[in-house]
């Protein structure tokens, strides 16, 4: 029920140890006594804007300075601007010795996760082979402890880090798995993970592969006109319908969309078995494929000559068959695919990453069973699920202005619950909406962001090239519209915007569906509000305020993912996506629309047990004594 995910936010929001155990006695941590470190235990004291975090809380930063120390790292402030902090470490690890480390912390922290990379380490898995960061946190929003200084975690997370690799290497999967995430990690996510913006391959999942080295293939695509023209080409989507051997007769049957729309031309390919090196960029993993070829080809003669002709098309695809982790076990093994565009412009080549999506059956298994708003502005964090149709139904209603920020891209797998289909798998979320509504929707103005709202950077290439001061930025977006709409199912993004939007003084109004669409919550606080969405969480532990449903078996994990996503489908979860758009109007036009007596509203699609009509309970957020760490009246 809530109350787990109330405890949860209750446990991962920065306050005191007092103010925590004076909430609810179920959420008693013993902890190490320290100063109070919540930067909002005194909201009177209005944050302005700064550099950085550490400017406002530098009793905060002394702390995560101090913390390194006690764990015998030696730290150097690489990079202490426009918002973002970067330390290298010389960290003393037990089996390991010294591991250099670049800790990048958020220009949210503390609410929001730090990305702490190790340059100079080679880890099969829990680290990226491109940009060399840890997986030191799930990739859920639930393991960050905003109360725990980011030393610490680093001391508890990499030796279990070790640990875990330690038992795979051994064999111990069960003790293995008591230490990591039991779910597979495919190797081509991270290749994914580097691809070109909106251009996107698609294959058949699980269809049969040569067994051989390498060979031809058959491919189609088409200019991706909504993504706009590109430097070294326009970005484009293709299909991969079938990959031959060097040699002989391949009758396997050719993959296949259902159906599809648009002008569709041969594109040549080409296929490579290969183990790629790591961290390699996309011309040097080409080039390596290319040498693969030609050491084989006296074995094929005039074959791999035809294998080399593809690549200087003025656009081809060369696909990399990987062995690769699709299931959790020793057994787990099997095929991925990494995908290269080559493309010519004149005598300069240019090879870049492209985004492969397999498609199957799999990709439905998250599918089990206004005129007073022409001048309104509105900022909306999370175009999934709940925030696309808000997104369409507030560009409806008449918004002047929408602000769409998402750093997520379209997938296949979100066929059943987004509201734009197959033309868009591969693009950004919050370009390809904002594309949508200026095109159906003339009268609302929308623009989009790929920005991920608190991310960490400990990339000092990428700290060097950043354009403004992301805090400043946010804080200036937030203050410039008529209200926030936080729609990202993310703890950490919830409690950041809570405190900016209530010190800057713009209504919130948050939205989220439970686990298994099995009910929802939407909380709205105008600006005159004396409560925040923390002093909600600790209503639900006290029994205050009515408990949505939830099915704690509502999530499954798509092939070719290594996140765990929750199911359910749009037409249970839309009941939220119109409640947050009554619950924005409420607050941006008071006297206009009439969205009833409440503060928090809670769904429910089941009772008992059985499915029961979409059933809303409402009730009043009220300001708790020690909600944030801070004293009211």
């Amino acid at each position: 029920m809530e109350i787990r995910r109330a405890t949860r936010i209750i446990r991962s929001t920065p306050m005191c140890p007092k103010a925590r155990r004076a909430i609810h006695p179920a959420v008693r941590m013993v902890r190490r006594c320290r100063p109070t470190r919540h930067p909002t235990a005194r909201l009177v004291e209005q944050m302005t804007a700064t550099e950085g975090w550490w400017d406002s809380w530098d009793g905060l930063y002394r702390a995560e300075l101090a913390a390194f120390e006690r764990h015998g790292a030696a730290v150097l402030v690489k990079h202490k601007s426009d918002g973002f902090l970067l330390l290298e470490a010389i960290w003393p690890a037990k089996e390991r010795g010294d591991i250099r480390l670049l800790v990048g912390f958020s220009s949210l922290h503390p609410y929001c996760r730090p990305e702490v990379t190790a340059p100079d380490l080679e880890l099969d898995r829990h680290q990226n082979p491109h940009s060399k960061a840890l997986c030191l946190l799930i990739q859920g929003n639930d393991q960050w402890d905003p109360n725990e200084l980011v030393a610490d975690m680093i001391d508890r997370q990499l030796q279990q880090l070790f640990d875990a690799i330690g038992h795979r290497n051994a064999g111990s999967w069960e003790e293995a798995a008591k230490a990591e995430e039991p779910y597979p990690d495919p190797l081509s996510t991270y290749f994914n993970g580097q691809g070109e913006t909106n251009s996107a391959v698609y294959f058949g999942q699980g269809r049969t592969a040569p067994t051989g080295k390498f060979g031809p293939a058959t491919a189609v695509s088409q200019e991706r006109p909504i993504a706009g023209p590109k430097k070294d080409g326009a970005a484009f989507e293709a299909i991969m319908t079938q990959t031959r051997p060097a040699k002989g007769v391949w009758l396997a049957e050719p993959f296949e969309l259902p159906q599809r729309t648009g002008k569709w031309s041969p594109l040549p390919a080409r296929w490579v078995r290969m183990k790629p090196t790591l961290g390699r960029d996309a011309a040097a993993l080409l080039a390596e494929a290319e040498a693969l070829v030609a050491a084989e080809a006296n074995l094929f003669q005039g074959e791999a000559s035809g294998w080399t002709k593809i690549g200087k098309a003025p656009l081809s695809i060369t696909a990399i068959l990987i062995e690769e982790e699709v299931a959790y076990g020793p057994n787990g093994l099997g095929d991925g695919w990494i995908f290269l565009a080559n493309r010519w412009v004149g005598k300069r080549r240019h090879v870049s990453f492209i985004r492969g999506y397999g498609i199957s059956d799999d990709m439905f298994s998250r599918l089990p069973v206004a005129s007073a708003l022409r001048g309104k502005k509105a900022l909306l964090i999370g175009c999934g699920a709940i925030g696309s149709f808000a997104a369409i139904e507030l560009a409806r209603a008449g918004f002047k202005e929408i602000s769409l920020f998402d750093p997520d891209l379209v997938e296949p797998g979100n066929y059943v619950r987004w509201p734009l289909g197959r033309a868009v798998w591969g693009v950004s979320k919050s370009e390809v909406l904002a594309a949508f509504i200026q095109q159906n929707y003339p009268w609302t103005q929308a623009s989009s962001g790929q920005t991920k709202v608190g991310a960490a950077l400990s990339d000092s290439q990428d700290l060097g090239q950043l354009k403004g001061n992301p805090l400043q930025q946010l804080r200036s977006l937030i203050g410039s519209v008529d209200v926030v709409i936080d729609t990202s199912a993310s703890t950490e993004c919830q409690q950041a915007l809570a405190f900016h939007c209530k010190d800057i003084g713009t209504p919130l109004v948050i939205g989220y569906a439970t686990l298994g669409a099995a009910g929802g919550v939407v909380a709205k606080f105008a600006t005159d509000h004396p409560a925040c969405f923390l002093c909600v969480q600790s209503q639900w532990l006290d029994g205050t305020l009515p408990q949505p449903a939830e099915d704690t078996g509502g999530t499954v994990l798509p092939v070719g993912c290594n996140a765990p996503t929750f199911t359910g489908g749009s037409f249970d979860l839309q009941e939220v996506s119109l409640q947050v758009v009554r619950g924005v109007l409420a607050v941006t036009i008071p006297d206009v629309f009439d969205a009833g007596d409440w503060d928090v509203a809670v769904l429910s699609h089941f009772k008992d047990g059985r499915r029961i009509l979409p059933t809303w309970e409402v009730g009043h957020a009220r300001a708790h004594p020690v909600c944030c760490g801070r004293e009211v009246a």
